[in-house]
């Protein structure tokens, strides 16, 4: 263990309180790396073993649990418990992050049964399981959910209220165009940034140092142009032309004053206190005032876009008119806009 890493440091600072603690510091017992992780697992432990204690005196308690891959590509499965102390205080506490070889339905199961037993919780004691929509989570013929209520039928599944947000705004930005592309550009430009430090790097110096946040952006992309001479360099061009559109800022734009509404709601659902009574009532009331906020800038919105585009975006133009096939045609005309701010108003 280094003199200079955070857990030295930590250390040192409690020396002002029990000087046994300076000494053995000193003596430089017992600190190697394989010690060391080890005396943090058995300090997780006794801690984990105090709160198991508390939820134990509980009469009842609920499960969520959520898979994710970490940085190595493992597969991991995240357990927290819910519970209510006497005092009728809610509480969301973290369990275990527990490696799972497959993210079959069975093997989940599988593992939140053996971590309440290892936990000595009983399953007949556990009335709610909060998952997201996923087929082996929420599955209605061999879902996670399905075969835990088999073996305990008082378990309610609780599909994750937040994720169900999440689901629904997926679903209307893909019905608006100028979002669904402006969103799968964020996406194409933090897989070219964020797994290269050295484009993370230029990335943040080029945003710090511009007067225009925005141009951030368009200037990086433009530095990866050209000094890379790879498909990266291929790529940071491609996006740069779409970024000088004006399609492009109007759906970044439009998509941050919507989605700026609707995180409050999400941070809302988020909350431990929250029932699903209240959550039902937030979200109602939330998107309300958010509707009625953005009345009044939408109505200018397009005006403004206009005027700010015009430090790095191209000039507003009308998608080009495409004609139906013969085959396909009907007879009917479709409706064509006459001016961009008619097209961009829908």
């Amino acid at each position: 263990m280094t003199h200079d890493g955070n857990l030295m440091k930590l250390l040192q600072l409690r020396t002002e309180e029990d000087p046994g603690l300076e000494r053995w510091l000193k003596n430089q017992h017992y600190m190697s790396p394989e010690i060391v992780n080890k005396l943090i697992a058995v300090l997780g432990k006794e801690l984990l073993q105090r709160l198991l204690e508390n939820i134990r005196d509980t009469s009842w308690f609920a499960i969520i649990a959520d898979k994710t891959t970490d940085i190595a590509k493992l597969e991991q499965l995240s357990i927290s418990i819910r519970w209510v102390r006497k005092t009728y205080e809610v509480n969301e506490d973290f369990v275990g992050l527990i490696h799972v070889p497959y993210i079959t339905a069975a093997t989940l199961t599988d593992a939140i049964k053996d971590v309440l037993i290892r936990c000595q919780l009983r399953l007949s004691q556990c009335r709610g399981q909060a998952y997201d929509g996923a087929s082996n989570m929420m599955g209605r013929l061999r879902g996670v959910a399905t075969q835990i209520q088999v073996t305990e039928a008082a378990v309610i599944p609780v599909h994750c209220l937040s994720h169900c947000l999440n689901l629904c705004l997926q679903d209307a930005a893909r019905k608006c165009q100028p979002i669904r592309n402006a969103l799968n550009i964020v996406m194409d430009i933090c897989q070219l940034i964020k797994f290269s430090p050295k484009r993370s790097f230029v990335f943040l110096t080029c945003k710090d140092g511009l007067p225009i946040p925005g141009t951030a952006l368009v200037e990086i992309m433009g530095a990866i142009s050209r000094v890379s001479h790879d498909d990266c360099g291929c790529r940071a061009g491609g996006i740069l032309a779409i970024l000088e559109r004006f399609d492009t800022f109007f759906g970044l734009k439009f998509a941050h004053l919507v989605f700026g509404a609707t995180e409050q709601t999400s941070i809302a659902l988020q909350g431990k206190d929250t029932t699903v009574q209240e959550a039902v009532l937030l979200a109602w009331q939330n998107l309300l005032c958010a509707d009625k906020e953005m009345a009044l800038p939408l109505s200018n919105f397009y005006s403004t876009m206009v005027v700010h585009s015009n430090n790095y975006a191209s000039e507003a133009v009308l998608p080009r008119y495409k004609r139906i096939p013969h085959c396909l045609d009907d007879g009917s005309e479709p409706h064509r806009f006459t001016n961009p701010k008619e097209y961009y108003r829908v």
